[in-house]
Formats: structure tokens, C-alpha cells, sequence
């Protein structure tokens, strides 16, 4: 349910506390992180304020792929910063900071920043001057690990916070925000059991509501118990108008005393996003419910009987240390007895897959110390991972599973969990089902339950296929107007030539969206028809549409005993690719796609 939110001000100086909206990307930390280095020592005044977010802009970081940004450029500044291959100087990219005409060009870096100072990247000292702290050497070392990053943060980022002037105010503001949003899911869920109802965790909703609003972990009892009033008097509206008017008067009601909620949707789905990475979170009910992640129960029951949600009273220098200390703080469950706990309910999990599909048993040894114990733990989740995936491919062969991956692709818009991230995870799901691949390798970060937390990195392909005689990679995206030119043309582009160089051997990119873009379609044909750096390359654009139309080919062929292989699935691709022998355009070439389908269709039930 859809309700919008208008700031309905208050008498008290309280605020829906926020990850910042800055970088909604998580990855993009990690390239705000890499431009700061070049201020490192640097007296953190306006001039390098400003020159921080005209380096952003140079390395088109911020503003590039945003129409908002880039449509009131002027054409030659706008042509330039399109061009990912054209190299900006830095007087090009302050040229377009000063076209923006901001009052205050350098608040736009003290924003940009702000993301590096929550997580604990850098700090500005007493004398003023930047200062990175040991956390960047963490972010370049061989141990990086982005979820391990993002929830050693959380588990420290708290309100008040020494670093910031927002939500500063002691007397109202008391929480570590990441833990007490699971005590509060653990709380309803607690509270469903003792209703005798299923526990499900909370909806989108209940969070914007009440995990947003929650600013003192003294309250988390009473939100949990507001929340299923609320939800009880939800649950018996009759209409959708009810519903919503419902919401509506309730949350004016019950949030009168905040003045930020402009944005609380906002606030909520980055907070989401960014707490899901930490994979003590998953998503559930069709991405419509967040939940604690059932596989982490130990070490969830260990955090939460530690810490309350309580903030510390730390002063600013004790916290920059503690905030940017990777090491810290130190968790209950890293001792011997502990982690034989998770090891057995790991291998616990691996007898079920194994028994599941009928294989030998691989149990992994629970001995060791603490250390040995932990890297033991991780090869156990790895190998789950790969169990889950040989269950997920055998399910996928099952014409109810493909029909019902096909309903899920059709209804892709629709989606509660974000339909960026659900058309990669679907498109995997799929590529799994076409042929006989040798392997398919998501890009994507993946929680316990082997779904996605977050799409693809920007500089890889969302999606790596395996074959005995060639390859691919399968690029996706939501976008329909021309910004899919912008964030995909150029991108897709590379990420075929770097992964055709890296393995040596015959590669395809296979682009899939709602709608093909006529900028988007032109950047491909020149590609393909011409060269992309010299050679030319092999892109098969097709629609969400027309790729359903092939699942349901396969569909089709199992009715009829019958299936395609790798080799019979790269004559397909082939004959898209050779259209551009006999057209002279690229509408030409993207119309033809639906015949050399129908044509290719024909064939493969004829010669069966």
C-alpha cells in the first residue's frame, strides 16, 4: 500500500533517524571512499569541499546516469560527461558543478562525505584537516568482505552520535539503530507466537512506521505492541479505501510529533537496503515482509542477549576509534563452544540438502580452535550455497516451477522486493532452465537463503554463463527511457570485452529489459555491426516479453519430451547476431529478433 507522506510538523525536536540518502548504492561507498584518499591531511575547508564533489563529478561518481542531473547541462558539457570512454578534466567537471548553480556548491561535498564519516572511513580532527582512519586500509585488503564491513558499522552506529549534529538531543535520542530494529522483529515475532498467529517478521509498512520512528530502545516493547494493534486494525478494513484512509489518519496520529517525514519512505527503503547487506535480514512474502535470517539464529540470539540497542556515552574521539576499528565490537559467538554450535546447525542444513538430492554426505569437522573454526564455518556456508543451488536448478526443471518464474517475470513491475533486484535474480533462475550450461554465476550479493541483498557491482556483469563452447553474460535492467542509454550502452559494452579478454574464448552479452531504447538499440548495433574498440561484438537485445516467450518455448518442449542444448541456444544467438548481414538499420535488426525466434522455434521442433 502506497501512502504518501507529508511533513506534518511537531512541538518536540524529534526526527526519523536515517542512513544517508546521499549513496543509495552501497557499492558507491566504496568510490566515494577511493576519491577522499586524494584529501587525506587536507584541511577539510569549502575549497576542498568543493574540489572533493568536482572529482566525483570528474570520475563520474555523482550525477552520471541522473537525467535530473545531466538534462540542464549545456550540450557539450552533457555530450562529454555521457561519453564513458571520454576522459573529463578537472576544469570540465568544475565547469559542470558551477552549471549547476548551487547556492552553496561546497555543502554538496560535506554531503558526499557524510556516508564516509557515519561509516567510520574518516574524520575531521580538532585542527580541521581530514583524516582517514584504519577502516580504509580494511576496504583495499585482501580480507575485505562488504556484508562484514556494513554490519561491524551498524553494530556501532548510534544516536546520539559524537560525529553528528543530527539527532543530537540526549533526552530524546538513545539507539544503536541496527539492533534495536531486530529486537523490535524479534519482539513481534515473540508476539505473534504468544497470539498464536505465524510469525512473518514486519512489512514495509510497519518498518517506515515504526522502525523509523523508533529513537529510544527503552520503547521497543511498546513499539512491538503498536504495531500489532496496528496491524490487528489493519487487517480488519474491508476495502482498499478503508486501508488506506486508515493508514493515513493513523500515521498522522501517531507520528504528529516528527518533523522529517517528507522522506521517510526514503529513509526506509535505503535503511532496508543497506541493513539487508549485513545478512542478519532477509526479505520474505514476495519481498513484501523483513524478517530475521533464520540461519543466523545462534549468533542473532547471542548479539541481542548482549546489547540492548542502547547507545554508549562516548566521547568523539573514543568513538571515532571504536566506529573505525574493524575488530570491534567484539562478537559473543567467536569462542570454540559457540561456533561448533553454528557449524553443527550448518551441517545440520547441509544433511537436509544432501538427503534431498540423493548425493553423499559432506559433513565438515568440528574441531579446531576458535580461528580454525571460523574459516571452517565459512567453507560450510559455501558448500550449503552450492547444494541450495544444485536443489534450486532440479526444482527449475519442473514445468509448475517454470510456469511459475514465468507469472513471476510477467508480474516484474509489480514486485515487492525491488524490481532491479528481482529481474537478476529471475533471469538467473531462468538461465539455469534453458540449457545444459556448464555453470551460472550471479554477480549479486546473496543472504543465507541464496536470494540477492543488493543487484550486481557496477563494473562486472550481472550475471556470468558458463558453456563447453562459449560463453556469455547477461546484462538486465528496469530502465525504459533514455537513461537506460546511459546507464547501460557504454557499460555493457565493457564489461563483454573485459570478460571476453579474461577468458579467451567466444563470448555473447545477452540484454534484457522492458522496453529497447532507440539510443540504447543504435549503441549496440554499431557494436555489433562495426566494432566496439576495433572488433566487433556479439549483443542480443531482447525484451522482458521475449524472453518470457522463450521460457515458454522450453515449457513447451518438456510437454513434449524434448530440450535444447548449449548448442541448439547458440544457433539462436547466432542467427540474431547475422541479421545484421542483410539490414541496413538498427530498427531493421531489432524488428527482425521476433522472426529469427519464430524461424528458430520451428526448426528445433522439426528436427526433433
Amino acid at each position: 500500500m502506497k501512502i504518501k507522506v507529508l511533513s506534518l510538523g511537531g512541538s518536540l525536536n524529534k526526527k526519523l533517524w536515517s542512513i544517508s540518502t546521499t549513496v543509495r548504492n552501497p557499492y558507491r561507498i566504496l568510490e566515494f571512499a577511493r576519491i577522499i584518499k586524494q584529501f587525506e591531511g587536507c584541511k577539510w575547508d569549502e575549497e576542498n569541499q568543493i574540489k572533493y564533489q568536482i572529482e566525483l563529478i570528474r570520475n563520474r561518481i555523482y550525477g552520471y546516469g541522473n537525467p535530473q542531473f545531466i538534462n540542464s547541462l549545456d550540450p557539450n558539457l552533457k555530450k562529454n560527461f555521457n561519453d564513458p570512454d571520454y576522459e573529463l578534466s578537472y576544469k570540465e567537471a568544475e565547469k559542470i558543478l558551477l552549471f549547476k548553480n548551487y547556492k552553496d556548491p561546497s555543502m554538496r561535498g560535506r554531503q558526499s562525505i557524510n556516508p564516509l564519516k557515519k561509516m567510520g572511513l574518516v574524520y575531521v580532527d580538532n585542527k580541521g584537516t581530514l583524516i582517514l582512519t584504519e577502516l580504509m586500509d580494511y576496504l583495499e585488503s585482501n580480507e575485505f568482505d562488504l556484508s562484514n564491513f556494513f554490519f561491524k558499522s551498524f553494530l556501532k552506529w548510534q544516536y546520539p552520535n559524537p560525529l553528528s549534529k543530527t539527532c543530537s538531543d540526549e533526552e530524546i535520542f538513545n539507539i544503536i539503530p541496527f539492533i534495536c530494529t531486530l529486537h523490535l522483529i524479534r519482539r513481534v515475532n515473540e508476539l505473534c507466537v504468544i497470539g498464536e498467529k505465524k510469525p512473518k517478521g514486519i512489512s514495509k509498512l510497519e518498518f517506515s512506521i515504526f522502525v523509523m520512528s523508533l529513537i529510544n530502545y527503552k520503547e521497543i516493547n511498546k513499539k512491538a505492541d503498536d504495531l500489532m494493534d496496528f496491524r490487528r486494525s489493519l487487517y480488519e478494513k474491508e476495502t482498499y479505501n478503508d486501508k488506506r484512509n486508515y493508514v493515513s489518519s493513523y500515521m498522522k496520529t501517531y507520528l504528529k510529533e516528527f518533523t522529517n517525514l517528507k522522506h521517510m519512505k526514503d529513509y526506509s527503503d535505503n535503511t532496508i537496503r543497506y541493513f539487508r547487506l549485513t545478512k542478519y535480514i532477509m526479505i520474505r512474502g514476495g519481498g513484501y515482509y523483513i524478517d530475521l535470517e533464520p540461519r543466523r539464529e545462534i549468533e542473532l540470539s547471542q548479539l541481542l542477549r548482549k546489547y540492548s540497542g542502547e547507545a554508549k556515552k562516548i566521547s568523539e574521539s573514543s568513538y571515532t576509534d571504536y566506529i573505525s576499528n574493524i575488530n570491534k565490537p567484539e562478537l559473543p559467538w567467536k569462542s570454540k563452544s559457540n561456533l561448533s554450535k553454528i557449524l553443527a546447525k550448518i551441517n545440520e542444513e547441509i544433511r537436509e540438502c544432501s538427503d534431498e538430492l540423493a548425493i553423499p554426505l559432506k559433513e565438515f569437522n568440528i574441531k579446531g580452535n576458535a580461528e580454525e573454526l571460523e574459516i571452517i564455518v565459512d567453507e560450510a556456508r559455501d558448500y550449503r550455497f552450492e547444494l541450495q543451488n544444485k536443489i534450486a536448478k532440479n526444482k527449475l526443471q519442473n514445468i509448475d516451477y517454470i510456469s511459475e518464474l514465468i507469472k513471476d517475470l510477467e508480474n516484474i513491475s509489480n514486485s515487492e522486493m525491488s524490481p532491479s533486484i528481482q529481474l537478476e535474480y529471475l533471469c538467473n533462475k531462468a538461465m539455469v532452465v534453458i540449457n545444459d550450461a556448464v555453470s551460472i554465476s550471479p554477480n549479486y550479493p546473496k543472504g543465507d537463503d541464496n536470494k540477492p541483498t543488493y543487484t550486481a557491482p557496477a563494473n562486472v556483469p550481472d550475471i556470468e554463463c558458463f558453456y563447453n563452447s562459449f560463453n556469455t553474460i547477461v546484462e538486465v535492467t528496469m530502465l525504459k527511457n533514455r537513461q537506460q542509454w546511459y546507464n547501460e550502452g557504454q557499460p555493457v559494452m565493457r564489461h563483454l570485452r573485459n570478460f571476453e579478454d579474461k577468458y579467451k574464448k567466444e563470448s555473447y552479452c545477452i540484454f534484457i529489459a522492458p522496453y529497447l531504447h532507440q539510443d540504447t538499440l543504435s549503441t549496440f548495433w554499431i557494436s555489433v555491426k562495426y566494432e566496439y574498440k576495433g572488433i566487433p561484438q556479439r549483443i542480443v537485445p531482447i525484451t522482458i516479453n521475449q524472453f518470457i516467450d522463450l521460457l515458454k518455448f522450453i515449457i513447451d518442449l518438456k510437454e513434449k519430451k524434448l530440450s535444447i542444448n548449449h548448442k541448439t541456444y547458440r544457433l539462436l544467438l547466432d542467427n540474431i547476431i547475422n541479421c545484421k548481414d542483410s539490414v541496413n538499420d538498427y530498427s531493421k535488426w531489432s524488428n527482425n529478433i521476433k522472426n529469427i525466434f519464430d524461424e528458430w522455434k520451428k526448426e528445433i521442433v522439426n528436427e526433433a
